[in-house]
């Protein structure tokens, strides 16, 4: 069946998004505002599209989670719509969120630069300070940012773990408590010694606050995903030189 494709911004640099569900897995509304708050990066220059995998693979990235086996099967689905993506002629591509789904596989079929939101994110955060603490949806999910910065040879960079403790399907309607739970989050990892934040949940930004609200209030910077992955695939194209072919052998 065709794939959904919503495309904005002018001629250029064409990047295409991934979302983490295919067409219909997040409910109408919440994946309005993921496409809508995706094609608000787009400026002259920079062309942005927002596709969907194929098939719904069980995992369900709104609230609800899945299997073991849902995930790893997320990951194939994901890498086959960015692979599919280079040969529809984008210049660019990374997947919607903090897992980073598919990123690996993708990178060892394509020659365009395939960015995940939290490599690239980690990766800034490291020219910006020594010490860096990660706020996530639930803390149930640290054990995903251990594993991440492990791969990453990051794990030096992290000061401290907090969580909103809010699942992200509740965040709409209990965006001031959201809000005060991750700033309290960011000034006790602070204190912790953190010198930057990192969001490890695109639902507490850019969807519900933009990244500078809360760095306004806890008193350092705060980076978002879509915004690090973004300047991170116009930097690979500008260079010409993505990644290695010896790391990711095609």
């Amino acid at each position: 069946s065709p794939l959904a494709l919503k495309t904005g911004g002018r001629c250029g640099l064409k990047i295409f998004v991934v979302l983490p569900g295919a067409e219909g897995v997040y409910p109408p509304e919440a994946e309005k505002r993921r496409i809508d708050r995706i094609m608000s990066y787009a400026r002259p220059g920079v062309e942005i599209s927002v596709g969907f995998p194929a098939a719904r693979s069980g995992f369900n990235p709104y609230g609800g989670g899945g299997t073991a086996l849902a995930v790893a099967q997320n990951h194939i689905l994901m890498a086959e719509r960015m692979i599919q993506a280079e040969k529809e002629g984008f210049d660019a591509c990374f997947p919607f969120g903090m897992v980073d789904f598919g990123v690996d596989l993708a990178r060892a079929s394509c020659t365009i630069p395939i960015v995940g939101q939290a490599q690239a994110a980690y990766c800034v955060a490291a020219m910006m300070a020594t010490r860096v603490g990660t706020i996530t949806y639930q803390s149930q999910n640290h054990d995903l940012v251990h594993r991440q910065l492990r791969e990453f040879g990051l794990s030096h960079l992290l000061a401290g773990l907090g969580a909103s403790e809010i699942p992200n399907n509740e965040m709409p309607l209990r965006r001031e408590e959201l809000f005060e739970r991750f700033v309290s989050e960011g000034k006790r990892l602070v204190k912790e010694g953190a010198e930057l934040i990192v969001c490890h949940g695109m639902s507490m930004s850019p969807i519900e606050f933009p990244a500078k609200e809360y760095a306004d209030a806890i008193g350092v910077p705060v980076l978002e995903g879509v915004g690090c992955a973004l300047v991170m695939c116009e930097a690979w194209v500008n260079l010409g030189t993505p990644y290695s072919p010896v790391r990711y052998p095609r």
